[in-house]
């Protein structure tokens, strides 16, 4: 027989990977992280918007390469994203109300729907790539996006067609 011999580097990787979330789990803290204090749907776009990105070839191929990509989400790297995404999230989640705890299980119950193809409900919704919160921001790429929902808050974009 074969026998598997790991050093110490082999046993840490093996140990990262079985702590570091599925994507699942990771679409779910970007969703709640981006957009806890939204309504549903609202937390149902920006997880759309992942997955829109990682199925168009112009964004990374996996939905962590896309949550991970610099200045994609604001939220990535900021306290509440680095509370979320510990591995040990149910742990930290005793220091969340049953409110908050209630969010954050919505949106993990919505990215079974989100990454099985279900549609949020709205016209455009598979091109949708950007959010953002407040005025609009300036620049090249923004100039080439349309507006496809907004609910005051949060706008999702697309690109002109």
């Amino acid at each position: 027989g074969t026998k598997l011999i790991l050093g110490l580097t082999g046993i840490l990787a093996l140990s990262y990977l079985a702590l570091r979330p599925s994507e699942r789990e990771e679409l779910a803290r970007v969703m709640y992280a981006e957009a806890a204090n939204q309504p549903r749907v609202v937390r149902r776009l920006v997880g759309e918007t992942v997955i829109n990105r990682e199925k168009s070839g112009k964004y990374p191929s996996t939905i962590r390469a896309v949550i991970h990509q610099d200045n994609a989400f604001s939220s990535v790297g900021r306290r509440l994203w680095n509370q979320t995404a510990l591995p040990a999230w149910i742990g930290y989640s005793g220091n969340m109300n049953s409110a908050e705890r209630k969010i954050y299980n919505e949106c993990l119950e919505d990215t079974g729907a989100l990454m099985a193809g279900e549609n949020v409900g709205l016209t455009g919704e598979k091109r949708i790539e950007a959010f953002y919160s407040g005025k609009k921001p300036s620049g090249r790429y923004w100039e080439n996006m349309q507006t496809l929902y907004s609910d005051g808050k949060m706008s999702f974009c697309a690109r002109r067609k």
